[in-house]
């Protein structure tokens, strides 16, 4: 085998492998974004406008977080 062939075969290589890094970089990612995320808990805090609170606002915030 020459030189330049080899050389060839070697970049030809290189290159088959720089793809399958890209292709397992891409897949990881994926994995990662696909993951199902924790639910938030919600909470009463915020749920009541400023002011007074009344039955009825105790109620739709009750009903809101559940």
């Amino acid at each position: 085998m020459s030189g330049e062939t080899y050389f060839v075969t070697l970049m030809e290589r290189v290159d088959a492998l720089e793809s399958e890094i890209e292709k397992l970089k891409r897949d990881l990612l994926r994995s990662f974004a696909t993951q199902p995320r924790a639910k938030r808990v919600k909470s009463l805090f915020g749920s009541v406008r400023d002011g007074d609170v009344t039955e009825k606002m105790i109620d739709e915030a009750k009903q809101s977080l559940f």
